[in-house]
């Protein structure tokens, strides 16, 4: 038995799962600043939510559906659709450069990668037979289909790519998980300095203590005041020869309500960023006519518009090049628009339509084809 055990440790090295030891035991809040990090954990998931609801795709293929598509674009960027034979389904998942690149800068060969996950295929019994995505190449499509014939090659050998905006420069686009860091740590210390101002109304105050040279305890106190301001602290003990000071007399000129205008208006640019309707980034006065405000503010309709653009511009691809050639009905296309809620349609009547799960067709769909016809 003890040979048995020996063998298995002395197997090939591998560096441990991190991903798993943290899905096991969550990561708590941060020692140093509790209260920012929790906040900020807030932010992160409502900054997720609103890109994960923003659209709605319809009539996907079984194995698809709307949150998986824009959870792939919202950490990743971009993603590709293609055929995956060995598991008879179609997929979205991030991918990479294979090949060269045309004068346009667009791919001519793209590799799929996994999304937090394995890249392997396994058989009934549990034991993997191979790997899925490493062998396989796809070659991006970027116009219609004109021969309705072909099928095994496009399925087999085509893709369709996707980003969440529009491109750069570059092709790689940066994810939007990325983008918002910023506003969302800034916004995450508003919430401590706030609970500062209330329960601190004259800011916070150093108690000198012997120690360490006058220099080094003005570093010190700087670091610490920081610190403090991000956990509500109020007294101090600051190593050095300081005397006994207020260290945050300017904050406390500030009102709390100018703290909260502030953290509303990074909001307004956070949620402008998605292309959602915002206040705008000043303050309105409560006697603003409804019409003043709303001018005013800031629907970001452009953006929100982009983001259609590139989802709709990939399924009409993806239903010229798999769904056409498979004789399926034109009514049970692929498409993509504006979450109802957003876009300010939704009555909760079902007036909308009945596409609002992934399997079924928007009535939306199917009355602007009847218009069309």
């Amino acid at each position: 038995m003890a040979n048995n055990k020996s063998s298995i440790w002395q197997g090939q090295p591998r560096l441990p799962d991190y991903q798993t030891i943290a899905a096991m035991a969550p990561t708590p809040c941060d020692d140093i600043a509790p209260m920012k990090d929790a906040v900020r954990r807030i932010l992160r998931i409502n900054d997720e939510q609103l890109a994960l609801n923003r659209y709605r795709w319809y009539n996907l293929p079984h194995g698809l559906n709307s949150q998986l598509i824009e959870r792939v674009l919202y950490y990743r960027g971009r993603g590709m659709f293609l055929y995956i034979e060995p598991l008879d389904q179609f997929a979205f998942l991030p991918y990479c450069l294979d090949g060269t690149i045309d004068f346009y800068g667009r791919y001519l060969g793209a590799k799929p990668l996994p999304f937090l996950g394995a890249d392997e295929l396994k058989s009934e019994n549990g034991k993997t037979m191979e790997a899925v995505l490493t062998s396989m190449t796809r070659q991006p499509v970027y116009d219609l289909n004109l021969d309705p014939a072909i099928t095994d090659e496009a399925l087999t050998q085509k893709c369709v790519l996707l980003t969440d905006y529009c491109k750069q420069l570059s092709q790689t686009v940066q994810p939007r998980a990325t983008l918002n860091e910023g506003l969302i740590d800034i916004e995450s210390n508003i919430v401590p300095y706030v609970n500062t101002l209330l329960s601190n109304s004259t800011g916070i105050s150093g108690v000198r203590v012997n120690g360490d040279d006058e220099a080094a305890s003005v570093a010190a106190a700087s670091d610490t005041v920081n610190l403090a301001a991000l956990n509500g602290k109020r007294w101090l003990a600051i190593n050095g020869q300081l005397d006994l000071q207020e260290l945050g007399s300017s904050a406390s000129a500030m009102r709390v309500q100018d703290m909260l205008l502030s953290m509303e208006s990074l909001d307004n640019i956070r949620l402008g960023t998605f292309g959602l309707e915002n206040g705008g980034i000043f303050d309105k006065k409560a006697q603003m006519l409804e019409v003043e405000a709303s001018v005013k503010g800031s629907g970001s309709s452009l953006v929100m518009d982009d983001g259609l653009f590139q989802r709709q511009q990939a399924a009409d691809l993806f239903n010229s090049w798999f769904l056409a050639p498979m004789g399926v009905d034109p009514q049970f296309f692929v498409t993509v628009d504006i979450n109802p809620t957003v876009a300010g349609l939704d009555t909760m009547d079902g007036a909308i339509g009945t596409g609002y799960t992934d399997n079924k067709q928007s009535t939306q769909t199917s009355q602007s084809t009847e218009d069309n016809e």
